[in-house]
């Protein structure tokens, strides 16, 4: 907790606290309250992460391969609310990202975290006005919320399940050396980079052109590259005129990453139609990925919805 409140910024919140003695509170305990007393907590962060290989991705294999016998079960019996289709994490992984992940560290400015909750009876009453106070939070060069995160205990899923949230995968992977023989330690990494999410970097042609201008332009949002562009020109605004010749980082989408959700409720491939393929006998939708030259993650999330419990070396039946 000491950590959080120390390193976490920005970092806001809220706590509740004792006004009067509850009508329910123990006679023989009243010595034992004050006004003032600590009810509960909760503060929240943006999201930010120090693995460059770091990405949210719900139908990797590996991003629920640890689970425990009995929440795997829960999992397939959809007792647990889980992003089954990889859209959500789809979603998280295409907003923008930018930072050093030796310094700062690789900052999500569209993701709020949840980075404290400790409540007595009043949990619920704190998320809500927390998510309340998100959802009316104006924009700035540093965060833009679009969603909220947390990681939940064992036994505060429930809670958590029961305000909307759902289970989202989210994977980093060892980086190996040329020769694969060996992982890439932190002596052979570079001390110093920004890392982000893709980006065009454009020059401004004429004087007075402003952020605005180059958000309609390329149909992103202006704050998005206010945010990618904020190492280079603090305080800039989208309004703000910029001179001739001034560098901007524009959000790249035609590289956005995995699946996004459709109207129908599936989900479906960005950058292309679907195309519809029966399997062999005892075919792997990784076998059938390859044979494509397709992502398998993507093949897994476009057909999830369809399939339960979809799986890369999954044994298809014929046709």
């Amino acid at each position: 907790m000491a950590d959080r409140l120390d390193v976490d910024d920005p970092c806001f919140g809220f706590m509740v606290r004792t006004n009067k003695v509850p009508n329910d509170f123990p006679m023989d305990q009243m010595d034992y309250f004050h006004k003032g007393m600590l009810q509960g907590f909760i503060t929240v962060t943006t999201f930010t992460n120090w693995q460059k290989s770091f990405r949210w991705d719900s139908t990797h294999d590996s991003a629920f391969a640890y689970d425990e016998p009995d929440l795997d079960a829960k999992m397939v019996s959809n007792e647990r609310t889980w992003d089954r289709d990889g859209s959500i994490a789809a979603a998280l992984q295409n907003t923008v990202r930018c930072g050093d992940p030796w310094n700062e560290g690789i900052v999500w400015p569209k993701i709020a975290e949840i980075s404290l909750l400790g409540a007595l009876g009043c949990g619920k009453a704190l998320l809500s006005l927390v998510i309340e106070r998100l959802e009316s939070m104006q924009a700035t060069e540093k965060y833009n919320y679009d969603f909220v995160c947390l990681q939940a205990t064992d036994n505060s899923i429930p809670f958590y399940e029961s305000m909307g949230f759902v289970r989202v995968g989210c994977i980093t992977e060892q980086r190996l050396k040329a020769s694969g023989d060996k992982a890439l330690g932190e002596e052979d990494e570079e001390k110093a980079e920004i890392v982000s999410s893709p980006v065009l970097t454009i020059t401004t042609k004429k004087h007075g052109e402003t952020a605005a201008d180059y958000a309609k332009k390329f149909g992103v949002d202006v704050w998005d590259i206010i945010i990618m562009s904020h190492y280079l020109y603090p305080g800039m605004t989208p309004r703000a005129p910029l001179m001739k010749g001034t560098i901007l980082y524009i959000p790249d989408i035609s590289k956005l990453d995995g699946c996004t959700a459709n109207t129908n409720g599936g989900s479906s491939v960005v950058g292309g139609a679907t195309q519809w393929y029966s399997c062999e006998d005892n075919e792997s939708p990784k076998e059938i990925a390859k044979k494509f030259n397709v992502a398998c993650k993507d093949l897994l999330a476009a057909n999830r919805v369809r399939i339960a419990d979809l799986k890369a070396h999954s044994k298809l039946i014929e046709g």
